[in-house]
């Protein structure tokens, strides 16, 4: 392979590295001036799987694919000497999306307040039914018992269930969403200079990565929690990030680790938990030597999703473009494959088919950059600043009853979309706006 680089690499890198620092400036100014968004739940997700990666390919010239976890894949190594092109769409995609965040205008506020009685009613119905049906798939999905892993297990728990099992995932979605956005939006009315609700709400992300195999969600509570830690600028926040940064380096390392280690506590079931032997057993497993600091490092910030995407450029082209195909799943995804055994496959599904052909099983997540330039190609440029608008004006829409609230909520939403395909956010949005409503409206029966 031809190491060596040219002026077009540098020009491309240049231009990476200005868009990257743009969307930081723009991503605190934006904070500082308006606090949490959708747009910024967007930008911050696009800068916290992005930059990393980037800033290894810029001074490092390589972006290896996780030797462990996507060893046996077609998912390539990026080399900053052959992927000037796809650099350049890249920076453009981030440019794109950081000039929309900073020229979206602010909506009129509504100072509304929240009837405290419903704002408990809500969180406290939608803890229940997250541990409810993560409980209930973890155990019945035969994890518990091990010898599966949680996606094939879930999967065939919830096919096994026809629609009914569809919805139960998506509520599940939609309840944890709601919970966390809600929860937090309690404690920092109520509780703002307590650090119980931060811990509380860790400690459910901890028992849902945990209970469900996804770290997702305990990425959007960190995530809130840091973002709303920032909005206001104070030197004390400066050192105390700085105390604390221990733990949040141990804390990522273990999500980073936890990739790794979830295939052999799923296989070993519930006595991964409970057992120290087995827990012994499953460390002992884990290939310290292969993995090493650098991936330690990528693997915090989920690298692969950069492979995937810098791949996704290099692939796609007007042949095998999805024009628009995956935007409009979601008008079947309640059906079963019982029903309509020739449903369409995710697009996960279809992408993995084109980026890595030879690895069966294999499902990789595109991000919201990815799945815009599957469809449409170039034309992603054009498409995706509308697209944006619209979600948000979506968002508005749907949640415009709870203003207060609607900042946590539409960031939560922001980094979901950002690493989750349309559809599914879009069955998730919908199904979270019917669950607050029938919350909303039992309380009033009460009353």
């Amino acid at each position: 392979m031809d190491q060596k680089l040219y002026p077009e690499n540098f020009l491309s890198i240049t231009l990476l590295l200005i868009s990257l620092i743009l969307a930081v400036s723009i991503f605190f100014f934006k904070l500082k001036k308006r606090g949490l968004s959708f747009e910024l739940g967007i930008l911050f997700a696009l800068l916290f799987f992005l930059t990393v990666p980037s800033l290894f390919l810029i001074f490092g010239g390589l972006v290896e694919v996780d030797a462990i976890g996507f060893a046996g894949s077609e998912i390539k190594d990026i080399a900053l000497s052959n992927s000037a092109i796809e650099i350049f769409i890249l920076s453009i995609y981030i440019l794109l999306i950081s000039l929309w965040t900073l020229f979206t205008k602010e909506t009129k506020k509504v100072n509304r307040e929240v009837n405290k009685r419903s704002l408990l009613f809500v969180i406290l119905m939608t803890f229940f039914i997250s541990v409810f049906i993560g409980s209930l798939t973890y155990y019945f999905s035969g994890v518990s018992s091990g010898g599966s892993d949680w996606y094939s297990g879930v999967d065939n728990f919830t096919s096994s269930l026809g629609t009914f099992g569809v919805l139960l995932s998506f509520l599940h979605m939609s309840a944890r969403l709601i919970f966390i956005s809600y929860f937090f939006h309690y404690y920092k009315t109520h509780y703002s200079s307590s650090i119980i609700g931060p811990l509380a709400l860790i400690s459910f992300g901890i028992f849902d990565s945990l209970l469900t195999g996804n770290r997702l969600f305990l990425f959007i509570i960190l995530a809130l929690i840091f973002v709303e830690y920032f909005s206001s600028f104070k030197p004390k926040k400066i050192l105390n990030l700085i105390l604390i940064s221990p733990f949040l380096i141990i804390l990522g390392f273990l999500a980073s680790t936890y990739t790794h280690f979830r295939y052999y506590i799923s296989n070993a079931g519930v006595s991964a938990f409970t057992d120290l032997s087995v827990i012994s057993e499953i460390i002992s497993n884990f290939d310290f030597a292969v993995w090493g600091l650098k991936s330690a490092i990528l693997g915090m910030f989920e690298s692969i999703n950069f492979n995937v995407l810098m791949n996704i450029f290099s692939t796609v082209d007007y042949q095998n473009m999805f024009w628009g195909e995956s935007y409009l799943k979601f008008l079947f995804t309640v059906i079963p494959r019982s029903i309509w055994p020739d449903k369409p496959e995710s697009i996960a599904y279809q992408a993995t088919e084109i980026l890595s052909p030879s690895t069966e099983g294999l499902s990789i997540a595109l991000t919201f950059i990815g799945e815009m330039h599957f469809n449409f190609w170039y034309l992603g440029f054009i498409l995706i600043l509308p697209f944006l608008s619209f979600i948000r004006f979506l968002l508005q829409i749907l949640y415009k009853d709870d203003s207060s609230i609607l900042k946590y909520l539409s960031f939560s939403f922001g980094v979901l979309l950002f690493r989750m395909s349309f559809s599914d956010v879009l069955v998730i949005m919908l199904i979270a706006i019917s669950l607050i409503y029938l919350c909303k409206l039992r309380v009033k029966v009460i009353n």
